[in-house]
């Protein structure tokens, strides 16, 4: 899915160091567990392949490996590696820090909460310069406002306000998921960019954003929507 909005500038996504002594690492959960699943999806992949073929599981994981687009175990640990140090690199990026933990809900001012899930940016170029980007985004907070059809089988849904304490004790505490706030267009286009996971934004951001407005208007509650 093509990202427009805030442009983020090379400086911005450099960030790395926090310079706030008050705010300590957060890990990108998301991302790691994604990496965890990644691995253990290939290494289930080479073991059907062995099952299937009857060849050896260290021809079976290099079949796995080239079925992904890659020409080596080297290269998908190469891969699994960069994706690594970046969410690293995410875990100490102070923009990312705040949103996680210090940043506040305004008082007088109306949330909705959304969600995105990480997935590697391409399948069918694949390298090990490939990236984690947020995908598969949806409103965790709708209200029903109807039906779609004469039959009353789909739903028509919009994304309702939310209460972002609520929220973020729910994903955070119960779930083991990142909640970030976000109160200005920078912080919602690196979420939306790279961050992925929860999040809890300012009704004027949601109005005036490219993507996350559709959930404003009714849509039908199906595949792809929340």
């Amino acid at each position: 899915m093509a990202k427009a909005g805030y442009a983020i500038t090379d400086l911005l996504l450099k960030e790395s160091k926090m310079e706030n002594s008050l705010l300590k690492p957060v890990p990108h959960y998301e991302a790691l567990r994604f990496i965890e699943k990644f691995e253990k999806k290939l290494k289930s992949k080479a073991r059907r392949i062995k099952s299937a073929t009857k060849i050896t599981l260290t021809e079976a994981s290099l079949q796995a490996y080239i079925d992904l687009g890659l020409k080596s175990r080297y290269q998908f640990n190469e891969l699994c590696e960069n994706l690594r140090q970046r969410a690293e690199h995410f875990s100490v990026q102070e923009s990312r820090v705040r949103c996680a933990t210090n940043e506040k809900a305004k008082p007088n001012e109306n949330y909705y909460a959304f969600s995105s899930k990480l997935d590697l940016e391409s399948y069918s170029t694949l390298s090990p310069e490939i990236l984690l980007v947020p995908k598969e985004f949806r409103t965790l907070r709708s209200k029903w406002v109807g039906y779609s059809d004469e039959d009353s089988s789909v739903e028509l849904r919009v994304a309702c306000f939310t209460d972002p304490e609520k929220i973020i004790d729910c994903h955070s505490a119960v779930l083991n998921n990142t909640v970030y706030v976000l109160n200005n267009e920078r912080d919602l286009t690196l979420w939306f960019t790279y961050w992925g996971g929860g999040a809890v934004v300012r009704e004027d951001l949601v109005v005036n954003h490219f993507y996350l407005s559709r959930w404003l208007k009714p849509y039908k509650n199906e595949s792809g929507w929340s």
